[in-house]
């Protein structure tokens, strides 16, 4: 009896192979959803990327690192404030890559501007 119940557990517990062709199921749409977050995604990355390029020592090293370890929108607007004050406040190059950080996250995050003093609840 208990070999029984040790191959039950043990099929329990075995990976489920699954073809590939099931991985990719849903509405063409929701596919198309997808690939479109994922190149906002992507052109959000490379701008953060460019910003930080310039940066030296181990703030800029430790961005990029996180920038390029990132894996959704959240996680590189976690390094936005950073990023913005590592950038200098009186360098043309930096001004330019402020504004373009700012452009993509109206981009990515539309509704995120607040038009007044007052948000809604």
């Amino acid at each position: 009896m208990t070999q029984h119940l040790q191959a039950a557990a043990a099929a329990a517990y075995a990976p489920i192979a699954v073809p590939l062709a099931a991985l990719d199921c849903g509405l063409p749409q929701e596919r198309a959803m997808r690939i479109a977050a994922r190149r906002v995604f992507v052109a959000m990355k490379r701008v953060y990327l460019d910003a930080a390029s310039p940066l030296e020592g181990s703030t800029g090293a430790r961005l990029r690192r996180r920038i390029r370890q990132a894996i959704e929108p959240a996680d590189l607007l976690e390094l936005h404030v950073e990023l913005l004050d590592a950038l200098s406040p009186q360098d043309a190059y930096a001004a330019a890559h402020r504004r373009a950080l700012h452009r993509q996250l109206d981009e990515v995050f539309p509704d995120s501007a607040l038009t007044g003093w007052f948000a809604p609840l």
